[in-house]
């Protein structure tokens, strides 16, 4: 086999063994997410340290849960976006970073809605309205 050879099939080998859910050696393992939640911000403190969100569990069943929750989980580009009544998603995982080396972690993603076109606010809008006649409120 030539040295061109021998590297395709060691990369193959690391892809396949990537596809089929064990990762390439010398690769970190993927995350594993064990928790989801839905959040929704209902108060920033002064310092903007903190905030109290209200949490919906996804992956599973159980009650909406009260927090309050440490800015330090948000990624730096979010932070802004902490304010009452913004979206976000909470995650509680781990990590296998080599033998006897689990490692847990949370994480914020703040949901990021996209911008509405001025055509498209207007449809809305006039679909609305139209809902609205239809609507007999005696």
């Amino acid at each position: 086999m030539t040295d061109s050879e021998i590297a395709t099939l060691g990369s193959n080998a690391a892809r396949l063994a990537h596809i089929r859910g064990k990762p390439a050696p010398g690769s970190p393992t993927p995350a594993r997410i064990t928790r989801r939640w839905m959040g929704v911000v209902k108060a920033v403190d002064g310092d903007g340290r903190f905030f109290d969100a209200q949490l919906t569990p996804v992956d599973q069943v159980g009650p909406d849960i009260d927090a309050t929750l440490s800015r330090d989980a948000v990624v730096d580009d979010d932070a802004p976006l902490l304010a009452p009544g913004a979206s976000f998603y909470l995650y509680a995982g781990r990590t296998h970073l080599g033998p006897g080396r689990t490692v847990a972690f949370t994480s914020i993603m703040v949901r990021r809605l996209g911008r509405w076109r001025d055509e498209e606010v207007e449809f809305l809008q006039e679909r609305a309205l139209k809902s609205q006649s239809n609507i007999d409120f005696t």
